[in-house]
């Protein structure tokens, strides 16, 4: 049976602020433009069923990411996501979506522009700038999550969402 992972980066954020913590960054106005353009479009680009449990950072612009762009899902927040690698993220995938077909996980770059990349093996993704509210839609063949590994996964859909100013 074929699972799908949907790697997604978080949409723009503000800049940092003096004194402040990046985890709470929130989202820009041109971030949340971008998160309602994912969530319209995405649809129509890839037909089939839309993640219903989402995986995302604890960090707020990941969190109204996917609030705004997976409205109707649950959202399932996961605060070792906000500073983890792709053993990381790697490892909260298969501990926590063991039951799931179909999982979203909304986080921050490098990590998913590297867990992606190193997902599917594809060239076009490696070579990607995977900028703020960038989506790649991978197919997994296994038979759990815990076979997750390199090269691992098909390529079914990459989009950004453009720059809408």
């Amino acid at each position: 049976m074929a699972r799908e992972l949907w790697i997604m980066r978080h949409a723009q954020a503000m800049p940092e602020v003096r004194g402040g913590r990046d985890i709470d960054r929130p989202l820009s106005d041109h971030g949340h433009v971008q998160a309602r353009w994912m969530a319209e479009h995405v649809p129509s680009i890839h037909v089939g069923a839309f993640p219903s449990w989402v995986l995302h950072s604890s960090a707020l612009r990941t969190t109204q990411t996917a609030e705004v762009t997976f409205a109707d899902a649950t959202l399932i927040p996961e605060s070792s996501l906000y500073e983890a690698g792709v053993d990381g993220c790697l490892s909260v995938i298969q501990e926590q979506a063991a039951d799931q077909d179909l999982v979203a996980l909304v986080g921050h770059n490098p990590t998913v522009h590297a867990l992606a990349t190193w997902l599917s093996g594809d060239e076009a993704i490696a070579a990607s700038p995977f900028s703020p509210a960038t989506l790649v839609i991978l197919e997994f063949e296994g038979s759990s999550w815990s076979t997750l590994g390199p090269r691992s996964c098909d390529v079914i859909a990459m989009v950004s969402a453009p720059e809408i100013r």
